[in-house]
C-alpha cells in the first residue's frame, strides 16, 4: 500500500520490480502472479506459514500448493490440549502435506486466555504428540484484553486426533 503526503520531500521515483515472464506463460495473468506450485516435500517451516496465510490473509495471497492441501478436521469443540486448565483452545482447521519422510499433518488452535492476569506459553505444556508447535504470539494478554487470544500451529506424523489421542473430545471417536 502506498500514500502520499505533503509534509515528506520528494524521493527518487518508486520503481516496480517483477519476475520476468516466462515465454510459455499465456493467460489472462502473468506469471509472477500466479501461485508456483511444486511436487517437492515441505518441511515444518513452509507448512507452518501456509496455514497462517490461509486463515489470516487476504484471499488473494492465500498460496497455492501441490503437496499441502486443507485436511478435514473430526472435532470442532474445546480440547484439553494445554496443561493447568487455564488456557482455553479451541480448533480451527487441518492441512496435510508431502513431508521428506512422509505424510505431516497441521492442526491449528485458537487459545484463549482465561485467567486476569497474562501468561507466556510454553510449548513443554502443550499435550500430545508432536513434531513442531508454534504460536503466533507467545504472549496471550489476561482475559478480556484484546491480546488474550492466538494461534497455535502443531506439526504431526499422524492426524490431529490421533496426535491428540486421548485428549479429544468423545464424539471424534465416533466419527473416524
Amino acid at each position: 500500500d502506498l500514500a502520499a503526503d505533503q509534509r515528506f520531500p520528494a524521493g527518487a521515483p518508486l520503481e516496480v520490480l517483477t519476475n520476468p515472464v516466462p515465454a510459455a506463460a499465456t493467460g489472462a495473468e502473468p506469471a509472477s502472479l500466479t501461485p508456483q506450485k511444486t511436487d517437492r516435500p515441505v518441511g515444518y517451516v513452509a507448512l507452518v506459514r501456509h496455514a497462517a496465510q490461509s486463515l489470516y490473509a487476504p484471499t488473494r495471497l492465500i498460496p497455492g500448493s501441490a503437496t499441502i492441501a486443507r485436511a478435514p478436521l473430526p472435532f470442532h469443540d474445546a480440547i484439553d490440549l494445554v496443561r493447568g486448565g487455564h488456557i482455553e483452545a479451541l480448533p480451527v482447521g487441518a492441512w496435510r502435506a508431502k513431508g521428506p519422510n512422509g505424510p505431516l499433518w497441521l492442526a491449528a488452535i485458537k487459545l484463549r486466555n482465561t485467567l486476569a492476569r497474562p501468561v507466556t506459553l510454553n510449548p513443554r505444556d502443550l499435550r500430545g504428540q508432536w513434531r513442531a508447535a508454534s504460536f503466533q504470539h507467545a504472549r496471550l494478554g489476561a482475559t478480556g484484553d484484546p491480546t488474550d487470544t492466538t494461534t497455535v500451529y502443531l506439526v504431526a506424523d499422524q492426524r490431529p486426533e490421533a496426535a491428540l489421542a486421548p485428549f479429544v473430545p468423545k464424539q471424534a471417536e465416533v466419527t473416524r
